[in-house]
């Protein structure tokens, strides 16, 4: 097989060969200059589409938490109202005792002024003498006892 140009080719058509063959170079760096910006434009868009799984993601996250928040929100207020009558318990609970402190006070109070005929006893006579109800309320003649400190 021959070509019928071959030998017809002249050195004019040197610098025709030359714009050939650098344009061939030049589709060569291009070709490749488009593969790396495709492939860096896959990349692009698998970030963004990453990025907006993300943001979906985020976005039910804050959702959840805010749920959550306000779930919390009730229980402190529930959790307010306990404390609230824990605190009062202790109070209440005090009041109480010194009332019953006071009503036993009391009542030995009567039966000791009962016990002495109805008069107040000095802490002398407590401490150092003997002391015996008086006739009127059942004293020595009436066979009841003497209370005696020594």
């Amino acid at each position: 097989m021959s070509f019928p140009h071959w030998g017809a080719i002249a050195w004019g058509d040197a610098p025709t060969w030359g714009l050939l063959i650098g344009a061939g170079i030049t589709a060569w760096y291009a070709r490749r200059a488009f593969g790396k910006q495709s492939e860096e434009l896959t990349a692009f868009k698998t970030e963004v589409q990453h990025g907006q799984t993300l943001i979906g993601q985020q976005s039910e996250l804050i959702k959840i938490q805010s749920g959550q928040l306000e779930e919390q929100r009730k229980l402190t207020t529930e959790q307010i109202g306990v404390l609230e009558l824990q605190r009062k318990d202790p109070e209440e609970s005090l009041d109480q005792r010194k009332r019953d402190a006071e009503e036993r006070d009391s009542a030995q109070a009567a039966m000791v002024t009962t016990w002495f005929g109805c008069r107040e006893i000095t802490i002398t006579e407590w401490a150092g003498q003997q002391i015996t109800r008086p006739e009127r309320c059942g004293g020595p003649s009436s066979g009841t006892r003497q209370i005696c400190r020594s």
